[in-house]
């Protein structure tokens, strides 16, 4: 028998404490590093639900890289980006849009608006955007054909000799799915009239008009336009744009205007 038994033989409840103790004991947890936030930098940048460009360290570079690169054949698209959340307080249908055309203005004030295409953007959010500029514009170059052609509240859409057939151009698709994304935010209805050159009878002129302004209708009506918000009409030969003097000229009347009605 032990004469030194608290010492060298502990006894049954100190035992018992002492494996409680380690079982109830928590694990250390390892510590978790939080990536740190990066602000987005660059030569173009915007705050949130704002459409006024701040110019960093090398946008003077991009501004002319940008124009002295463009080709006789193109124009400079801006698109500007915008995300879900923003408060648009713009005259135009949205703070991407309204971005495009802020930036055109601030980097090349004096250059007529004829060598550039602008658009919109809706992107997902991203980190820091609501307390931290970001960029939220981008550029590329688009061959320019004389397909579609925009004045004030109207747009013009230019159609081949005796074709209806012309909505397979990818300007003439961008500007009316842009056009049917405005129509789902907007009550405005569209008026589509048909437009032919001198060029065959009066009859089969009104009816290739007609069938003209038809076919931007159904395109339209597939982008989810309501087809009661949609009339069109034909003048056939009979309001030509400049005189049928010349096969240039004719070209310019071949076409359907589409005009938006408040």
């Amino acid at each position: 028998m032990c004469s030194m038994q608290q010492e060298c033989c502990p006894s049954e409840n100190t035992a018992t404490q002492g494996t409680e103790k380690i079982i109830n004991e928590a694990p250390e947890k390892p510590a978790v590093t939080t990536p740190a936030f990066t602000a987005e930098t660059g030569p173009i940048l915007f705050r949130f639900s704002s459409d006024d460009p701040i110019l960093g360290a090398g946008y003077e570079q991009l501004r002319d890289s940008l124009l002295s690169n463009l080709q006789a054949d193109q124009k400079l698209r801006v698109t500007g980006q915008y995300f879900a959340g923003e408060a648009n307080n713009t005259s135009y249908e949205n703070l991407g849009v309204a971005r495009a055309h802020a930036t055109k203005m601030k980097l090349w004030p004096g250059e007529n608006d004829d060598k550039f295409q602008f658009a919109g953007e809706l992107v997902p959010d991203r980190e820091g955007i609501n307390d931290n500029p970001f960029r939220s514009v981008r550029f590329d170059y688009a061959i320019f054909k004389e397909t579609i052609k925009e004045i004030d509240n109207k747009a013009i859409v230019y159609f081949p000799y005796n074709s209806t057939r012309r909505i397979d151009d990818p300007d003439i698709e961008k500007y009316l799915s842009d056009l049917a994304e405005r129509l789902s935010k907007t009550d405005e209805k569209v008026v589509i009239t048909g437009h032919t050159c001198d060029l065959g009878t009066d009859a089969s002129n009104y009816h290739l008009g007609m069938w003209r302004a038809e076919v931007v209708r159904d395109y339209l009506t597939k982008l989810g336009v309501e087809a009661s918000r949609i009339s069109v009409a034909s003048k056939g030969e009979k309001d030509p744009m400049v005189p049928n003097t010349s096969s240039a000229n004719r070209k310019k009347n071949r076409r359907a205007e589409i005009e938006l009605i408040k």
